[in-house]
């Protein structure tokens, strides 16, 4: 038993590793396409506009469950760096619809090629999971969701 104790403090160790990693990966900002260098909330921002041209900026904040601010700041200066355009709404005078220009689209598909990269291993890995094996991973995964959801 003394063992397993080792192996889970071993293993909750890896896990914050790789939590650190993920943080650290989020501060830098990455060149995808022909854009300059990108923020995550960027990019992030870029791949929901791409998603779902002609976005409105509440709809927008809805989907990346931000703040209507929040998302205004992002797209300033998404604007500015010349990767998006808006529009006025032909439907509401009042809103603005948010489209992509080519470099915005540039950078949303490289941003694809880059996940597709770094995500085509675990995917293969997981594909040739057991059914069993997969099942606990998700399990662990969805364990992990509940604690940080009851400890916001």
């Amino acid at each position: 038993m003394n063992d397993r104790i080792q192996r889970t403090h071993n293993l909750i160790n890896l896990f914050l590793q790789v939590v650190e990693g993920i943080k650290r990966n989020e501060r830098k900002a990455r060149v995808y396409g022909d854009s300059p260098p990108l923020h995550p909330s960027e990019i992030h921002m870029i791949m929901r506009i791409g998603q779902n041209p002609g976005i409105h900026p509440a709809s927008l904040a809805s989907l990346a469950a931000v703040t209507r601010g929040a998302v205004s700041q992002v797209l300033a200066k998404l604007e500015a760096k010349e990767l998006i355009t808006k529009t006025a709404d032909l439907s509401d005078g009042g809103r603005y619809q948010i489209w992509l220009t080519p470099a915005g689209k540039s950078a949303f598909e490289g941003h694809e090629r880059h996940h597709a990269a770094i995500d085509t291993p675990l995917i293969h890995r997981l594909a040739d999971m057991s059914d069993s094996e997969f099942q606990v991973i998700e399990d662990f995964f969805l364990m992990l969701k509940e604690m940080t959801e009851r400890h916001r």
